[in-house]
C-alpha cells in the first residue's frame, strides 16, 4: 500500500499526481466506456491522486454517473464551454494541484498499475538522470466490445521509434506518444503553454517534441492502457487536415534545412513523412469520393514536392493535378487502384 497524500499548512490533501480525463457526449455510444474508464483510475494501485474530469460542454446529463463516483473524494467534476479535447486538458491541468500530471481519454481504459508503473520509473529516472522530463509506455488496442486486438501494439506493429533519443524519432514519423500513457510534470506542462489549441490530431506529437527539447524521454516497454478504437476507421475530418497543414509549417519553421552542417532536416525527414501522410490522404480521398480532403490533400502535396528528391516530387505533383473525378474511376477496379498504388 502506497502512502496517503501529503498534507499542506492548511491539512489539505496535495495529491501526486492530478489525472484529467476531458469528456464530450462521453456516453453517445455507450454510458459503460466512459464509466469504465474513470472506474479504472479510481481502482489504481497508486492511490495518491486527483482526477478532475472535465465537462467540455457536453450536451449529455451526467448526473447519475456524478452520483455513482461520489463516494470517493479523490474525483472532481467541472463543465466548461465547448472547445476542444485539447483545451479540456489545459484547463483541467491548471486546475490540478499534483506534483505529476497524467491523462486518459473517455473511452480508454488504464490497467491497475498504470500510475505505479509510470511514477516509480520517473522517479527511478531522475535519480540518475535529473532532466528526465516524460514517462510513457506501450499500450494494448481494443475494440468497441472491450476485446484486445493487439498486445503491445506499438511494439508488435512496429509503429514508431522508442524510446526517443534523435530528434527525427518525433520529426520524421508519427511519435505514437499517446496522452494517456504519459506522465510529466504538471508545472513543466503549464509552463510549456500545454497542448497547442491549433492542432487536432497532431497535438501530442507537438507537445512530445517541446518536451523532447527540455530534456530525456524514458519508455516503458509494458502495455499500461487499453486504446478503443471503433470500426468505422475512415473519417474525414477538415480540422485534421487544417492540424496537419499547421504542424508541418511548426517543424519547418523550427528545423530548416542546415546545409553546412549537413543535417538536412526538411528533405531527409520531415518532408518524406508529409509526403506520404498527404498521399494516403488522397487516395482515402478518391476511394471514398470526398473531393474537400482531396482538394486539402493535393494542395498538400503541391506544398511538400519542392523539398522532395526528383522521384518523389514527380509522384507528389502528379497526384495532385490528377482530375479527381478520373482518379475515382481509376480507383473503383482493383487492378487499376494497384496501378495507381505502384505509380503514385
Amino acid at each position: 500500500m502506497h502512502s496517503l497524500p501529503s498534507q499542506d499548512e492548511n491539512n489539505k490533501k496535495v495529491p501526486a499526481v492530478t489525472v484529467i480525463l476531458p469528456v464530450y457526449n462521453g456516453c453517445r455510444r455507450s454510458p459503460d466506456f466512459m464509466i469504465g474508464a474513470i472506474q479504472s483510475v479510481v481502482d489504481q494501485n497508486y492511490e495518491d491522486f486527483e482526477l478532475i474530469i472535465v465537462d467540455d460542454g457536453s450536451e449529455e446529463d451526467y448526473t447519475s454517473i456524478i452520483a455513482q463516483f461520489s463516494y470517493d473524494t479523490r474525483v472532481r467534476w467541472v463543465k466548461k464551454e465547448n472547445e476542444g479535447q485539447s483545451a479540456a486538458r489545459n484547463f483541467g491541468a491548471r486546475l490540478g494541484s499534483g506534483k505529476w500530471l497524467a491523462f486518459i481519454d473517455q473511452d480508454d481504459y488504464w490497467y491497475p498499475n498504470r500510475l505505479e508503473m509510470t511514477v516509480c520509473r520517473m522517479q527511478e529516472e531522475r535519480r540518475h538522470h535529473i532532466n528526465c522530463v516524460m514517462v510513457y509506455s506501450d499500450l494494448d488496442q481494443i475494440d468497441a466490445r472491450s476485446r484486445i486486438l493487439c498486445q503491445n501494439y506499438l511494439a508488435t506493429r512496429k509503429l514508431g521509434t522508442h524510446p526517443k533519443k534523435r530528434l527525427e524519432d518525433i520529426i520524421a514519423e508519427n511519435a505514437f506518444i499517446l496522452p494517456g500513457t504519459m506522465l510529466v510534470e504538471r508545472e513543466t506542462f503549464l509552463e510549456l503553454g500545454g497542448f497547442d489549441l491549433r492542432l487536432s490530431g497532431y497535438e501530442d506529437d507537438e507537445l512530445a517534441l517541446r518536451f523532447f527539447y527540455r530534456g530525456r524521454i524514458v519508455f516503458i516497454d509494458n502495455a499500461l492502457i487499453q486504446w478503443r478504437i471503433y470500426p468505422e476507421s475512415y473519417s474525414y475530418s477538415s480540422r485534421m487536415e487544417v492540424s496537419r497543414k499547421f504542424f508541418w509549417e511548426i517543424l519547418i519553421q523550427a528545423h530548416p534545412d542546415e546545409e553546412t552542417v549537413n543535417k538536412l532536416w526538411v528533405r531527409d525527414y520531415i518532408a518524406p513523412r508529409f509526403y506520404y501522410e498527404w498521399l494516403h490522404a488522397w487516395r482515402n480521398a478518391v476511394i471514398h469520393q470526398n473531393r474537400e480532403q482531396s482538394r486539402r490533400a493535393c494542395a498538400g502535396l503541391k506544398d511538400v514536392a519542392k523539398f522532395l528528391p526528383l522521384k518523389k516530387r514527380i509522384k507528389a505533383y502528379l497526384a495532385s493535378v490528377f482530375p479527381f473525378n478520373i482518379a475515382c474511376i481509376v480507383f473503383k477496379t482493383k487492378i487499376a487502384r494497384r496501378l495507381a498504388y505502384f505509380l503514385l
